[in-house]
């Protein structure tokens, strides 16, 4: 399996330097390269170098062009290749092969190496999150198709410049075979997905043995923390194969507090406002979501359901419910107490009895909450269009809510790994000529 990306210039000025520039393959009398396209070139330099001899251009490819084949080559001799982008801003730094003998003469073991280019051998670069660390020249033997018996070919070697007297070429503890077969990883580079930061615990063999990690993905879990930070950093509190998604709390800052407005029927200007606030009680308990807000979705839903009927001394409950992007939250509820849940109950009688009262009624009511959220995980979380929405419980089925309006919309807010944000203040507005209350 090929996977292609393209190199992309930073910062706007020179063009980037083809990546992946490499021999893609050859013969007795030519070598073929490819490379990765640079977005914003105008067309590429190539050169190339005959032994120890130093480098001259060849050929100028287009814009267009990822690959290229150099051709009446010498069998038996080492071609090394260097690769520029161009653009109108200047040239890339250069991109290099390693060095290359091109193919000829006899082939004892049918390797599909000639002999000659097997004792001439290759350049072995070794490297460390695409960082130059070592380099050495091997050969392999003319007589044996696979020189160290790893499973890879010598022909399979030299193209991937691995060693074919080393069953593992980058000494990081993953086999080349394994590395090219199974986790299509580098066989040279001792971090492959360069997330180690140069601890040797996560080159890629060790990625496997010790933490099961993957050595081509630098954050396994995907949770935005790279296996360095959970495994090397924070080792003892955070797990690089789970994902640490954002969890949170919801608490009551304030109890809602309830406005009823008692207004004229003629013109509708308000003659008092009936106002009760209720209180919260000392005892608080809490619940993790139900199965219907665990969703993965885009936003954070706040629900507050609030309860003001005659007859349900001191069943007043208030709770938070919550829906977040792969993540969890916790509700912490509260009840209101008594005396304030009769209260508000004599409220909306006293409220009933103007609005009944000939030329006045109900004009509408306000109604304001405030809470807290806290941050429950270890990484930050941004929640953007909270919406509040108020709840009364159904007259005809005291199981079920009946959505009454959205308060006001938090836009944003940001909290650090066990931050909790000041108050929030949600108000609720309604303008009706006639509540259920």
């Amino acid at each position: 399996m090929f996977m292609a990306c393209t190199a992309t210039p930073v910062g706007g000025d020179l063009p980037a330097t083809p990546a992946n520039f490499k021999v893609s393959s050859s013969t007795a009398t030519s070598i073929s390269l490819s490379w990765d396209a640079v977005i914003g070139a105008t067309g590429y330099i190539l050169e190339r170098a005959t032994g120890s001899s130093a480098k001259v251009q060849i050929a100028t490819p287009s814009s267009t062009s990822i690959t290229y084949t150099d051709t009446g080559l010498t069998a038996g001799t080492s071609y090394g290749y260097a690769l520029k982008a161009v653009s109108t801003k200047g040239n890339s730094e250069a991109a290099i092969t390693a060095g290359l003998t091109s193919a000829g003469g006899g082939d004892t073991d049918a390797d599909g190496v000639s002999d000659a280019d097997e004792a001439a051998g290759w350049d072995v670069v070794i490297v460390r999150g695409g960082t130059q660390i070592s380099t050495r020249k091997v050969n392999s033997d003319p007589s044996k198709a696979d020189t160290d018996g790893d499973g890879l070919t010598d022909a399979q070697e030299r193209t991937r410049f691995t060693d074919p007297n080393s069953d593992d070429t980058d000494a990081d503890g993953l086999k080349d075979a394994a590395e090219v077969n199974t986790w299509v990883s580098n066989p040279v580079d001792v971090d492959t997905d360069n997330d180690s930061n140069g601890n040797s615990a996560l080159f890629d063999g060790n990625e496997l043995t010790q933490y099961g990690t993957s050595p081509t993905l630098s954050d396994t879990d995907g949770d935005a923390l790279s296996d360095h930070q959970e495994a090397i950093l924070l080792g003892n509190t955070f797990n690089p194969l789970i994902a640490n998604t954002p969890r949170f709390e919801l608490a009551f800052a304030s109890a809602p507090t309830i406005s009823l407005n008692i207004v004229k029927t003629s013109d509708q200007s308000t003659i008092t406002t009936k106002t009760s606030s209720l209180s919260l009680s000392a005892s608080t308990s809490k619940s993790s979501t139900d199965t219907s807000t665990e969703r993965y979705n885009a936003e954070i839903s706040t629900t507050v359901g609030v309860e003001a009927s005659a007859g349900l001394d001191g069943g007043v409950t208030v709770s938070g419910s919550v829906t977040a992007t792969a993540g969890y939250g916790t509700e912490n509820t509260k009840s209101f107490t008594s005396d304030s849940s009769r209260s508000t109950e004599q409220t909306a009688e006293d409220a009933r009895t103007l609005g009944s009262t000939a030329g006045q009624q109900i004009g509408g009511a306000n109604m304001t909450v405030g809470f807290t959220v806290r941050n429950t995980s270890g990484v930050v979380f941004t929640l953007t269009n909270t919406i509040i929405s108020v709840l009364r419980r159904s007259t005809s089925d005291a199981s079920k809510f009946i959505l009454i309006g959205n308060m006001n919309t938090l836009n944003s807010l940001t909290l650090g790994a066990g931050e909790t944000s000041g108050a929030l203040a949600a108000t609720y507005r309604t303008y009706l000529t006639s509540l259920d209350l």
